[in-house]
C-alpha cells in the first residue's frame, strides 16, 4: 500500500463498501484504473494520472460516502449546480434521502432560484 494512506481506517469508517471483496492493494489499483479511464476520456488520449498521495485524495474517490462540494462552482441556469448538489446529497446519504422529480427553476440570470423535488421517505435517525 502507498505510504501515508489510511485506507484500512477509511474502510472501517464505511468507505468503498462496493469493493469490500478486494484487498487494499487491489482497491488502490482499481481506483487508479478508474481514474486513468476517466482522465483518458476527458483528455482524449491515454492519460496516466499520479498515484493518490493523501487521505483526502483517496476519500474523494468514494462518491457514495464523500461529499465533495465545489464552493466556487460556476452557478448559472445552464449548469444546474443545485440539481447536481441535491443528487450528491442523495448519493452520500446511503439511501436515506431519495429525491425524485428534481426541478431547478431560475426566474432570471440572477435568480431567484427554486429547487423542487419529491422525497417519498426520509427516515428519522
Amino acid at each position: 500500500m502507498q505510504m501515508g494512506l489510511n485506507l484500512p481506517i477509511l474502510r472501517q469508517a464505511g468507505f468503498f463498501k462496493e469493493y469490500e471483496n478486494l484487498s487494499d492493494k487491489e482497491l488502490l489499483d482499481t481506483l487508479h484504473e478508474i481514474r486513468r479511464k476517466e482522465y483518458s476520456k476527458i483528455f482524449e488520449y491515454d492519460y496516466e494520472p499520479e498515484k493518490i498521495k493523501d487521505d483526502h485524495g483517496l476519500a474523494v474517490q468514494d462518491t457514495r460516502k464523500f461529499l465533495d462540494i465545489d464552493l466556487e462552482a460556476d452557478v448559472c441556469a445552464q449548469n444546474k449546480v443545485y440539481t447536481s448538489l441535491l443528487k450528491d446529497f442523495a448519493k452520500a446519504s446511503d439511501g436515506h434521502f431519495t429525491p425524485t422529480n428534481i426541478e431547478e427553476t431560475w426566474e432570471s440570470e440572477e435568480g431567484p432560484i427554486r429547487l423542487h423535488f419529491q422525497c417519498v421517505s426520509f427516515p428519522i435517525f
